[in-house]
């Protein structure tokens, strides 16, 4: 990572000078946590958490040289698999209930405005 680069100021008037090399760093970006130089992603669904970190653990850390390739990480990841699946469902009965009601919303609206 560079270092930001200085803005240089307009004297007479004390405001910044805008060119086309002054594009520098964002201070607020917070670089993705890594492990053993790989990305490790937060699991898409909370509730699983404890379930990817066994996952990771078993896969980046105890196993990270051969094991992982002759299945000694696969009931970690089926276990993983299973509860992103559960929740892959919850989420998609929610979805489907609020189509639902927005769609009986948007009828309503719609029987309304035929009615006039």
């Amino acid at each position: 990572r560079g270092t930001l680069l200085k803005e240089p100021r307009d004297e007479e008037e004390g405001r910044m000078l805008v060119t086309g090399n002054d594009i520098g760093e964002d201070p607020a970006y917070v670089p993705p946590p890594t492990f053993a130089g790989r990305v490790v992603k937060p699991n898409k669904y909370p509730v699983c958490e404890q379930v990817w970190m066994e996952y990771l653990d078993c896969t980046l850390v105890k196993e990270s040289s051969f094991g992982k390739f002759v299945g000694r990480c696969n009931d970690a990841k089926v276990a993983l698999d299973k509860c992103n699946n559960e929740q892959r469902e919850v989420m998609r009965k929610k979805n489907l209930a609020e189509s639902k009601e927005r769609k009986r919303v948007i009828e309503e609206k719609m029987a309304k405005m035929e009615a006039r």
